[in-house]
């Protein structure tokens, strides 16, 4: 009988505490449509255990609704409007929420030291040819850190963070998060996604990919699968539980880039990465042009080894570790 407790209700399926980090995935032709049921009608379109066809006309199907996402978007460079323009492109509905990292000049390397918030390695010989690379990696993985601490301080269920130069590949076309676009696909299935996993990266670089064990198919153009070396964490799905990792313990004390952190932990079976390939964003290389955070221009391929990396060590054992350590080589 009050029909907007309905719509009110169907709303907060879609949206969380705080609608500025929150994605909404309402249908407005479904708003429509509550409005001219009955109480009893939409009783029965609520109704999860329901057997028979409920007012929507679809037989035995319960209404589950959207997990709640909260979208983070790391910014260390003056690209903000791009940013902005990138999220709108994409799809999202609602303006997401703004990490302002610490810029790289503002780094104090010694006293992060002795706060314990890095390792020793990064602060010993930090000579003028060396400083400004690992500052750079620090803005960046404390930025990424803060992005994590925003999502538990949330009551989101997931979490996509992005960086600031974050772009789409070519090949995904079509709206990411429109009806049957594969990143809202990707979501929706979360809540009842078997594989155990803590990351769902959405833009990888520098893998082994003839590797990949694949856990699960978005479609004939999309996979999940469980890769070798996820570098480059220029967009990538969380939940709460990899989120509390990283926060307690894998980002406690850096020894390196955050996306080199996180292969290590992986590789340790303590962080359990997924990515999906082929991948879905990369980060910007626009040729002359400041590319934010990957540092330069180079373009980072999805699939490759590194400069200088012996074609030798590309096999499906390279990072497997036999004695406590593993063969890791830093992505920056």
């Amino acid at each position: 009988d009050n029909q907007d407790t309905y719509v009110a209700f169907i709303s907060g399926f879609a949206l969380g505490s705080d609608n500025n980090v929150v994605i909404s995935y309402g249908e407005r032709d479904i708003y429509s449509r509550i409005l001219t049921m009955t109480t009893e009608e939409v009783l029965s379109f609520f109704d999860h255990n329901t057997a028979k066809p409920n007012a929507m006309g679809d037989a035995q199907q319960s209404i589950v609704p959207p997990p709640k996402l909260g979208v983070y978007a790391i910014v260390l460079e003056d690209r903000q409007t791009n940013l902005l323009n990138f999220i709108e492109n994409v799809g999202f509905k609602s303006v997401p929420h703004i990490i302002h990292g610490e810029a790289q000049s503002g780094i104090d390397m010694g006293d992060l030291y002795l706060r314990g918030r890095i390792a020793e390695n990064y602060n010993i010989n930090c000579a003028a040819g060396d400083c400004e690379p690992r500052r750079r990696d620090i803005a960046r993985s404390l930025a990424h850190l803060q992005a994590i601490k925003a999502f538990l301080s949330s009551d989101n269920e997931y979490a996509l963070v992005v960086e600031d130069d974050v772009a789409v590949v070519n090949h995904t076309t079509g709206g990411l998060l429109e009806e049957g676009g594969y990143l809202k696909q990707l979501i929706e299935s979360l809540p009842s996604f078997d594989a155990e996993w803590d990351e769902i990266n959405l833009g990888r670089c520098f893998d082994i990919c003839n590797c990949d064990t694949t856990v699960a198919t978005l479609s004939e153009k999309f996979a999940i699968v469980r890769p070798k070396r996820s570098f480059c964490s220029t967009a990538y799905l969380l939940n709460r539980n990899g989120a509390r990792k990283l926060d307690q313990k894998i980002f406690k004390n850096l020894q390196g880039p955050n996306d080199w952190t996180k292969v290590k932990a992986n590789l340790h079976n303590e962080y359990d990465m997924l990515t999906v390939t082929p991948r879905m964003f990369e980060q910007a290389h626009e040729e002359g042009s400041d590319c934010g955070m990957t540092g330069g221009c180079e373009h980072q391929p999805e699939c490759g080894l590194f400069e200088g990396e012996p074609k030798s060590d590309a096999s499906c054992d390279i990072l497997k570790p036999s004695d406590g350590s593993a063969h890791l080589l830093h992505s920056s």
